[in-house]
């Protein structure tokens, strides 16, 4: 494939194009350069939600190729694990240490990189559609696909992709997604052209299930490569249909759809229906149903739209989740309903007519046809369009060269020629300011808090500020809202008794009606993400004796064992702790037993994890005969999922779970931990040694 800057040459080509070439290449360096610097102040800002569970267990004990290949099959984040993403994720914490300048450093090139495909994409794209269209050597199809890389990279709203670390996910699932399309164009150029044949069978079938796979295994929305490309061909094959010479799609061509377009496509449906059962029950953990999830999407589709089109930092933020739920059908989701289906039937029918227009927005759509529709997912982030909004300001483009050419010549057509201009003066204006409140982590902590009052992500480092300001009764106050606003949620409780703990005024009633709520809770409803987070925080709190007389061995067990008295999707998690409590109530028989039967629950990719904990546990009782077996239960699991300190002649109380022996402030190793907070600092404590040894916390 040609190299960037000999592609920019090619799109103007001749002699007499030379200074058109010229002025392109330095337009093209400039807008990177500007991305850049409008991002640097940025760079400095702090650690962010996910990041604990994603990177710290991904750079922490690479002390042997074990752990290093068992840090990248080890992440839980997704079905597949997600494995290049962490692959990048080590090799940042390798070489440069636990800094999140590092991390979102490598973001940033990574975003510059997704730029120069999209601007290899839409030039592709262009020369795919117009075959003989002499503007292109003229330079307007060059042009044309720098205007969409310029909007898409210096757009506000890939702000909170590009300076989130483990947003890297998104950014390479993006990157193979890019890759997977474009070499099917080359292949499919080749093909129908009749051209380098060998060379096109080797971008078709080897090329792009390359990349499909790099994607997916990136990501798992990488998967919608399949429909993408089945959309491309759909989008090439009616532009150029009037072509003369016909360009028909040979057999060749056909048969790669089939492979890698329709049957994935297919494959996945299946899975999703036989699997439908274990998705339908995660639905139990969150505060909507599967209808609520659809009606809300309806709503935040559009403001995805609105902010990509007419960008406003008063309504972009990270903490989404205080979206509002829509809880019946009503006349503005049937008319956004009607809307949506009016722009994908528009886009269909004038596939012929405005092909770019319509690549661009029926890419957006199915973009969003994962994250956006029936899976149990949170209901909103700003990452999600990382992807889907190029294919948006493809579309924008286009439609604004076909509103051009209707304006007549003369000052108003000069006048409208200002106005990408001004468009990408805007975007870069908002980009720096969003990238220079990213870069302060109390500003933009505050900002959030200003604009997201009713955020639950928001509450407890709400709470952890008035801690600071030693202001406990605040702190609870604050975490009580939040209980408030989320009844089902036990998580808020257990923090308060956490604080109640730390407090130079504790009141064990009080505390204790903490813990009845809390148990209440776990009893009625399934345990959300942060329910397990204030159980493992509670954990740490009673192994280390810190809550002596109102959270100990038997509080905590109490609450454990409320979690796992009904089915829930984190079941092996919660059982688990439900061991990690009995061990602390000085059960280790018990606490052996419970860990064996949660073993046969959880995912095989967590199953060397648990048997660490297992062997431990083994070693403290003298059981050396079921030692011995289930490091050889271990050995038999496939490398990248056993654990690699469970061998013969390694102790394994070196490593994995720790026993009484351990001092209290063996886990206050790490970085970023703030001294003496219940609630933790901005970045979560480092993984503990039973967070590393812990199950699947998400299905």
């Amino acid at each position: 494939m040609q190299s960037i800057p000999w592609l920019i040459a090619g799109h103007v080509g001749g002699r007499r194009r030379w200074a058109a070439g010229v002025a392109l290449a330095l337009c093209f360096t400039a807008v990177l350069a500007a991305t850049f610097l409008l991002y640097r102040p940025g760079l400095s800002g702090p650690f962010l939600l996910d990041d604990e569970a994603n990177i710290l267990p991904a750079w922490e004990h690479l002390d042997s190729p074990g752990a290093f290949l068992h840090a990248i099959a080890g992440n839980t984040s997704g079905p597949l694990g997600r494995p290049l993403s962490v692959v990048t994720l080590v090799a940042t914490g390798y070489l440069s240490g636990h800094d999140s300048y590092a991390y979102k450093l490598t973001n940033l090139y990574i975003h510059l990189l997704n730029g120069i495909l999209l601007f290899w994409l839409t030039a592709r794209l262009w020369a795919s559609i117009h075959p003989r269209d002499g503007r292109l050597r003229g330079g307007r199809g060059g042009w044309f696909a720098l205007a969409v890389m310029a909007l898409w990279l210096l757009h506000p709203l890939n702000v909170s992709t590009t300076l989130y670390p483990v947003q890297r996910m998104a950014q390479m699932s993006t990157l193979g997604v890019v890759l997977c399309v474009i070499t099917y164009l080359y292949g499919r150029d080749y093909l129908v052209r009749d051209r380098h044949r060998a060379y096109a069978f080797l971008l078709l079938y080897g090329g792009v299930p390359t990349w499909m796979a790099f994607a997916i295994l990136s990501k798992e929305n990488g998967a919608l490569a399949a429909p993408l490309l089945l959309m491309t061909e759909a989008v090439v094959r009616a532009a150029t249909a009037k072509a003369r010479p016909p360009l028909v799609p040979t057999k060749e061509i056909r048969l790669g759809l089939l492979l890698f377009g329709a049957l994935p496509v297919g494959l996945g449906i299946l899975y999703f229906m036989v699997h439908w059962g274990r998705y339908a029950a995660t639905y139990a953990m969150r505060d909507f149903s599967l209808d609520e999830r659809l009606l809300s999407e309806l709503h935040i589709l559009f403001g995805y739209l609105r902010n990509l089109l007419f960008p406003r930092l008063g309504e972009m933020s990270l903490f989404q989740d205080d979206h509002p739920i829509v809880h019946a059908l009503g006349v503005r989701e049937v008319l956004l309903a009607g809307l949506y289906g009016l722009l994908i039937l528009t886009a269909w029918r004038w596939r012929g007519r405005q092909p770019l227009a319509a690549f661009g927005l029926l890419w957006f759509f199915i973009g969003h046809s994962m994250e956006s529709t029936v899976l149990p997912l949170e209901l909103a982030f700003e990452h999600r369009n990382y992807l889907p909004s190029q294919g948006l300001f493809i579309a924008l483009a286009s439609l604004g060269l076909v509103v051009y050419a209707y304006i007549p010549t003369g000052s108003l057509r000069k006048a409208a020629r200002l106005a990408v201009p001004a468009y990408l003066l805007l975007f870069a204006t908002l980009t720096g300011i969003r990238a220079d409140t990213w870069g302060n982590g109390p500003l933009f902590y505050r900002l959030a808090m200003d604009r997201h009052p009713l955020s639950p992500r928001l509450i407890p480092h709400r709470a952890r500020a008035l801690l600071a300001r030693n202001d406990p009764e605040g702190a609870l106050n604050e975490l009580e809202r939040g209980a408030r606003l989320e009844p089902r949620r036990s998580g808020y409780l257990v923090a308060m008794m956490l604080v109640e703990c730390f407090s130079p005024r504790a009141d064990s009633a009080r505390a204790e009606g903490f813990m009845r709520r809390a148990i209440a809770r776990l009893r009625a409803y399934p345990a959300s993400p942060y329910d397990i987070m204030g159980l493992k925080k509670a954990e740490e709190v009673t192994w280390e004796e810190r809550c002596e007389g109102l959270l100990g061995p038997k509080q905590y067990l109490a609450l454990t064992s409320a979690a796992i008295s009904h089915p829930q999707p984190n079941e092996a998690l919660l059982h688990y702790l439900h061991a990690i409590a009995l061990y602390l109530d000085h059960r280790p028989e018990a606490a052996l037993a419970e860990m064996k039967q949660t073993l046969e629950i959880t995912d095989p990719v967590n199953r060397g994890k648990l048997l660490d904990a297992i062997a431990n546990i083994q070693l403290n009782l003298g059981d050396k005969v079921g030692l011995k077996e289930t490091i050889f239960t271990n050995a038999s699991l496939p490398v990248w999922w056993r654990s690699p300190y469970l061998k013969i002649g390694n102790t394994p109380s070196e490593h994995g779970y720790p026993h009484h022996a351990a001092g209290p402030g063996e886990r206050e190793k790490g970085l970023a931990r703030q001294a003496g907070s219940p609630l933790g600092g901005d970045i979560p404590p480092p993984a503990s040694p039973e967070d590393r040894v812990k199950p699947a916390e998400s299905p």
